[in-house]
């Protein structure tokens, strides 16, 4: 229903636990972070053209697994998935088909 109302282009999807959460599962508990095969599954059913994996501080193995991930649950065949590391930027402009990752500064 996402989709259809909204139309999104870019997908934000937490697919790891937070590091440096007092308890190593907080993050599933406390705000129901997914895992890789949930969060490809979840822009799968937006449609969106972007996925940027979120809530990680450092690449750990389901980071990685989201971008493997969604070419297997893309609906459209052209989601592009990003894992941004700290002071990264992803620029996205309209009619653009691949997005320049830069960094601050």
């Amino acid at each position: 229903m996402i989709d259809e109302l909204h139309r999104p282009t870019v997908g934000i999807l937490g697919c790891a636990q937070t590091d440096g959460l007092p308890d190593p599962g907080a993050g599933a508990v406390l705000t129901g972070e997914m895992n890789p095969d949930e969060a490809t599954l979840a822009a799968g059913w937006l449609r969106v053209n972007h996925v940027i994996a979120s809530h990680f501080i450092y690449l750990r193995p389901e980071v990685d697994g989201l971008v493997r991930r969604v070419p297997i649950y893309d609906t459209r065949e052209g989601g592009e998935p990003f894992m941004l590391r700290a002071g990264e930027v992803l620029a996205i402009e309209p009619g653009q088909r691949r997005w320049p990752v830069g960094h601050l500064g």
